[in-house]
């Protein structure tokens, strides 16, 4: 048989069709695939005429439609739409267009309660205030509202869906996200397993792990169009928490090689080598989803946002950045804005893959570190001792590329100036909750230093929690904003170092008790009473603001959030409503007014919002 650089000239032959039958998607991106290969779902004309028709508000509601026939046939229809308008169809023959093709969305759900569903779960006992007690039990209401079950129509027919087919029923964020997001279940499944539904819980992480077999990592949603990029990668975690509760050593077998395989990905996908300032190398990983191509979610926005520039290569690259910023979680924000060495600018300067994120790396640390745990219980010592080394290896490098002795935190890295981006952002201090300290000095040191980090850039003070960063940039991961999993990040990550900081545990109970206020007075005052994705910090009760969208209701990770600080604290906490620096609900007009006033002032004295 013939050979070929040492392969057969088979192997080479398919390898070479492969890449022939690629090329035509490739082309569409600059060389770069699109977010999938769905023709209606993820790119194409169809696509682009019907989000730029600007039908609906929300570009995510049209690729969460239901076509009602076979796509051949959905084609066919829309080229004979292009060609009876000349390709230039109106709005209202588009809306009639997808009226007559599609289902609003919905239509892949069918009706489903929770089976491991109880009124009564025991964490309850601990909440001795009789309103948060209440409250307490209507966000454990809500798992039955965020419940939802994949048909079996879109196992049959995939073609006809954007949703991903998984046997096991989900628990979803809420509102506009109406399918699995991978990060978000972090915080859902604490919540979840602390309400006692260990079996939703299970088979949460059983379609998780049935995504990382099929590929190669978990996506960043429950969506076709999600399936070229992921989240922050907290399964291993997930994983930890259900083994907490439960111990099943039997799941930890079957699926551990699953566990290792998401860890590679980002070991192998997502990583790069930098050197530290005495030339040690060290392996790092960012946010990178090399995809061309509008996110189908966003598709008028980022389309528009590209023709401001100038050049095919230069649109292709921004979508590039606009994915990988969906990937960090953290979309948007000017922790991603590089301009002229500031983080100044617009979206246009969007650099994700030009910095090496804190938490991310402090993320894989801990994933490294857990996953020796796991092979220590399944008794394999040689697996228990490399993964620990890795973690070493890790806990090393947030030392030496993220930790700043001076300030007494740790910056994201920028790759590109090759220097550390000293500015805050909530998730510098992601080590304190992952355990990955990276310090020669002792963790008590580290703590101390970071506390006073907090206190002098002032971010400790704000009536409801911590700020995700100090730059009121408009972007929703920015000032005012503040959220459930970094609220969590800071108070959990205090509360665990109660033991080797005396100051530690109350500053965690105090921004507990902000946190869990604010939550309260937004249920209170909300009609439907509801939980919020996002909060603003300058006002007791306000739901936060900015992005790409409404703030959105649900709200799976606050639930969590707010059931885990419940859960710690509920011999502690408080519903005095006005008392304790809680304001009223009919005061919120006065905050807005005091807290622009206080904005101001803090602007012309410190030049930051």
């Amino acid at each position: 048989m013939m050979m070929l650089g040492g392969r057969s000239w088979w192997w080479s032959a398919g390898v070479l069709a492969a890449l022939l039958t690629l090329m035509p998607t490739m082309a569409l991106a600059q060389n770069r695939l699109p977010p999938c290969d769905s023709d209606i779902y993820c790119h194409g004309e169809l696509l682009k005429t019907v989000q730029l028709a600007h039908i609906y508000n929300d570009s995510k509601y049209f690729v969460d439609m239901t076509l009602k026939f076979p796509p051949s046939q959905v084609t066919g229809a829309f080229e004979t739409l292009m060609n009876n308008t000349k390709n230039n169809p109106s709005q209202t023959q588009v809306k009639t267009f997808v009226e007559e093709n599609f289902y609003d969305p919905g239509k892949e759900f069918e009706t489903w309660t929770p089976g491991d569903w109880n009124s009564n779960p025991e964490f309850l006992n601990k909440v001795q205030d009789p309103e948060l007690e209440e409250w307490a039990k209507n966000l454990n209401e809500l798992w039955k509202k965020l419940g939802r079950k994949i048909s079996q129509e879109v196992k049959q027919e995939p073609e006809r869906y954007s949703q991903i087919f998984v046997p096991n029923p989900v628990i979803v964020p809420g509102g506009r996200f109406r399918e699995f997001y991978y990060w978000d279940s972090y915080w859902t499944i604490d919540g979840l397993l602390l309400s006692g539904m260990t079996e939703t819980v299970k088979g949460m992480l059983e379609n998780f792990l049935k995504m990382v077999d099929k590929y190669g990592m978990v996506p960043n949603g429950g969506r076709i169009y999600y399936t070229r990029r992921s989240q922050p990668p907290y399964l291993i975690p997930m994983v930890k928490l259900y083994m907490d509760h439960t111990n099943d050593l039997d799941f930890l077998g079957e699926n551990i090689e699953l566990l290792e395989k998401e860890f590679k990905f980002w070991e192998d996908q997502r990583s790069l080598e930098i050197k530290d300032r005495d030339g040690k190398a060290h392996r790092v990983a960012q946010y990178r989803a090399d995809v061309g191509e509008p996110r189908p979610e966003s598709y008028r926005e980022d389309y528009n946002l590209v023709q401001q520039l100038p050049t095919e290569d230069e649109k292709q690259e921004l979508y590039v950045e606009l994915k990988s910023g969906a990937e960090s979680g953290w979309d948007y924000s000017t922790r991603w804005f590089i301009n002229n060495n500031t983080n100044k600018g617009t979206m246009k300067d969007l650099k994700v893959t030009s910095i090496v994120p804190v938490d991310l790396n402090s993320l894989l640390c801990m994933n490294a570190r857990i996953l020796s745990q796991f092979y220590n219980k399944l008794g394999n010592y040689t697996m228990k001792k490399y993964y620990e080394d890795v973690a070493h290896r890790k806990n090393e490098t947030m030392a030496k590329i993220f930790w700043d002795k001076t300030d007494g935190t740790w910056y994201d890295y920028d790759a590109s100036a090759e220097g550390k981006r000293r500015y805050f952002y909530l998730s510098n201090i992601h080590p304190i909750w992952s355990g990955c300290y990276g310090q020669e000095n002792s963790r008590a040191r580290t703590i101390e230093a970071v506390i006073k980090y907090l206190k002098k850039i002032d971010v400790l003070e704000y009536p409801s929690g911590v700020p995700t960063s100090l730059e009121n940039s408009g972007q929703q991961w920015d000032y005012p904003n503040a959220w459930a999993p970094l609220q969590h990040l800071i108070i959990m990550g205090l509360y665990e170092a109660r033991s080797i900081h005396h100051e530690a545990e109350s500053l965690s109970f105090k921004l507990a008790e902000k946190w869990i206020r604010t939550n309260w007075e937004a249920y209170l005052q909300s009609k439907p009473h509801s939980m919020f994705e996002k909060y603003n910090v300058t006002v007791v009760g306000l739901p936060g603001g900015g992005g790409e969208y409404n703030v959105q209701l649900g709200f799976g990770w606050s639930n969590g959030v707010a059931l885990r600080l419940l859960d710690t604290y509920g011999d502690r906490l408080t519903a005095v409503i006005g008392g304790s620096g809680a304001p009223k609900a009919n005061s919120l007009g006065v905050m807005l007014f005091v807290g622009c006033v206080i904005l101001r002032i803090r602007s012309l004295l410190f030049g930051y919002p």
